[in-house]
C-alpha cells in the first residue's frame, strides 16, 4: 500500500511543478515592456521655413597703395534747414586806363551811386565827410572808397590797397613813380611829391613818397578839389 501512495504523491508533486513552471513562463512573456512610442519632442523636426535675416558684410576697404590704406568717407546729407550763404558779388573786369575817359575801378566822375552798387554791391560801410557846402557820403569797399555828393553822383574814387588792380594799365599802389610814367605816359604835373594827369574836369592824382619814390595814394576826383 505504501508504494502506491508514494506514487500518487509523486505524481501530484510533478503536476504541481509543471503547473507552476507554465505559470512562470506565461508571466515572463507578458512582463516584457512594450516599446515606448516616440513623443513629439523625440521626433525629428523639419528645418525652419523662415529665411535667416541677412547680415550685411562690412565695407571692404580698397587695397593698400604703397602701404597706405585708402578709406572712403561716408557722404553726409546736408540738413535741409541750412541754406548756403550767398557769395560776395564778383567784381567786374576793369577796363584799361584811357586818358580820354579817365576811370578808376571802372568808375568815372559823375557816375551815379547806383553804378557803384551795380558793379560792386552794397559797401562794407559808409560814413559822411563833414563839409558845410557839400557833405560827401563815403562808400567804403575796404580796398577802395567812393565819395558820393548830395546829388547822388560820384565825387571821387580812392584806392586803399596794393592788392587790387585799379585799372591803370597794371599800375598799383607801392610801385615806383617811374612805373606810373611807363604805364600812363608823361603827366601834366610831375614833382617829388605828386604826379597828376588832368583831363577836362577830372584829375588823376598819385601822391609820391619823396624818400622812396613810391606811390602812396591813387585818387580820381573833380578838378575843383585840386584847387
Amino acid at each position: 500500500m505504501y508504494p502506491f501512495t508514494q506514487r500518487v504523491v509523486l505524481v501530484g508533486l510533478a503536476v504541481a511543478a509543471i503547473t507552476v513552471l507554465s505559470a512562470c513562463q506565461s508571466e515572463g512573456s507578458h512582463a516584457q515592456p512594450a516599446p515606448t512610442p516616440l513623443t513629439t519632442t523625440d521626433q525629428p523636426t523639419e528645418a525652419s521655413t523662415v529665411p535667416p535675416t541677412p547680415v550685411s558684410d562690412p565695407p571692404v576697404a580698397d587695397a593698400p597703395v604703397n602701404g597706405t590704406q585708402i578709406s572712403h568717407p561716408q557722404e553726409t546729407a546736408t540738413p535741409t534747414g541750412d541754406k548756403e550763404k550767398p557769395s560776395a558779388k564778383p567784381r567786374p573786369e576793369i577796363e584799361a586806363y584811357d586818358s580820354q575817359r579817365p576811370m578808376l575801378m571802372g568808375l568815372s566822375i559823375a557816375d551815379k551811386r547806383e553804378t557803384a552798387i551795380d558793379n560792386f554791391g552794397e559797401p562794407d560801410s559808409e560814413f559822411v565827410m563833414d563839409d558845410p557846402n557839400d557833405p560827401i557820403t563815403v562808400m567804403d569797399y575796404t580796398d577802395f572808397t567812393v565819395g558820393i555828393n548830395h546829388a547822388g553822383s560820384i565825387e571821387f574814387i580812392s584806392i586803399e590797397s596794393q592788392d587790387i588792380d585799379p585799372g591803370l594799365n597794371g599800375l598799383k599802389l607801392g610801385q615806383k613813380a617811374s612805373d606810373a610814367i611807363d604805364a600812363l605816359g608823361e603827366p601834366d604835373t610831375n614833382t617829388n611829391y605828386v604826379i597828376a594827369y588832368s583831363n577836362e574836369a577830372t584829375v588823376l592824382k598819385l601822391d609820391i613818397d619823396p624818400k622812396t619814390a613810391k606811390i602812396q595814394s591813387i585818387k580820381l576826383f573833380n578838378e575843383v578839389q585840386m584847387q
